[in-house]
């Protein structure tokens, strides 16, 4: 399941799981699944942690990712 997880953007206690297929929304906190993952998910944004896998090129404030989506880039998480 890991290798077509695109990101991942939490929505208060919920998470939205971003998929190369679909869209899945599990209950749970993004600190305690960032923990899970391996080392090529980033954490990027307080709500967000992305697949560098999947990352197609990023700028000083948002990263674009291969299935055309945008995620934005915080200050404090940089590359």
């Amino acid at each position: 399941y890991l290798d077509v997880l695109i990101y991942i953007k939490s929505d208060g206690h919920y998470l939205n799981l971003y998929t190369t297929s679909k869209k899945e929304f599990v209950r749970g906190k993004i600190s305690e699944i960032e923990m899970q993952l391996p080392p090529n998910f980033i954490k990027c944004h307080r709500s967000y942690i992305v697949n560098e896998n999947f990352i197609k090129q990023y700028s000083s404030t948002e990263i674009f990712m291969i299935n055309g989506e945008t995620v934005p880039l915080s200050r404090g998480f940089k590359f």
